[in-house]
């Protein structure tokens, strides 16, 4: 149950609304949580000042900005990722290159040098 306010009072929370918006730059749906008022409430109060269309188009570029940033970072990490997983990849089919030509050679080999090949079916407890 939301409580009426008085006029006097109404006065004060545009004023608070103006502030959080134009100066502090909050979001409208942070302001009607902190203020308690209404999303419609705050939207008609902020549209009615002058500075509404400056600020709008203002906050749309930072945003603009920021997208670009966060896509140009989210890229370089992935491709960071991926240059890593061919690495590992490469890595990998070294050591397989190596073990086929250790086991190719058909020689007998004692109990040490085969844990030492297929030292991933060993787990030291």
């Amino acid at each position: 149950m939301r409580k009426i306010k008085h006029k006097l009072d109404s006065r004060g929370t545009k004023d608070k609304i103006i502030e959080l918006f134009f100066t502090k730059h909050l979001k409208p749906v942070n302001i009607a949580k902190k203020l308690n008022v209404g999303m419609p409430y705050i939207t008609k109060i902020i549209q009615k000042d002058s500075r509404y269309i400056r600020e709008k188009e203002t906050r749309r570029q930072e945003n603009k900005e920021k997208n670009k940033t966060q896509k140009r970072i989210y890229a370089q990490n992935r491709r960071k990722k991926e240059k890593e997983e061919k690495q590992e990849y490469q890595k990998l089919l070294v050591q397989i290159n190596r073990d086929n030509e250790y086991l190719s050679t058909k020689k007998k080999e004692n109990d040490l040098q085969f844990v030492n090949c297929n030292r991933s079916a060993y787990v030291v407890i």
